[in-house]
């Protein structure tokens, strides 16, 4: 019972880790777009172009992520 115990435990603490490196990734890329956003409004890049940027940014943030709450 004991390993089985233990075997769980370190399953489970695998998929937490799998969990944050997928999420701190997720994070990464939203602000790789934000800088991109931010260099695009420098450079005036076409509309279109710009419209993508933003649609990506909007689809990242509509998944939950506690982090993003200033608590």
């Amino acid at each position: 019972m004991d390993e089985a115990d233990a075997l769980s435990d370190i399953e489970q603490t695998l998929a937490d880790a799998v969990r944050y490196l997928t999420e701190a990734r997720g994070r990464r890329e939203e602000q790789k777009l934000k800088a991109d956003l931010r260099r695009t409004s420098d450079a005036r890049l076409p509309e279109q172009d710009e419209v993508s940027l933003l649609k990506k940014l909007q689809d990242r943030a509509r998944t939950p992520d506690l982090r993003r709450v200033g608590f």
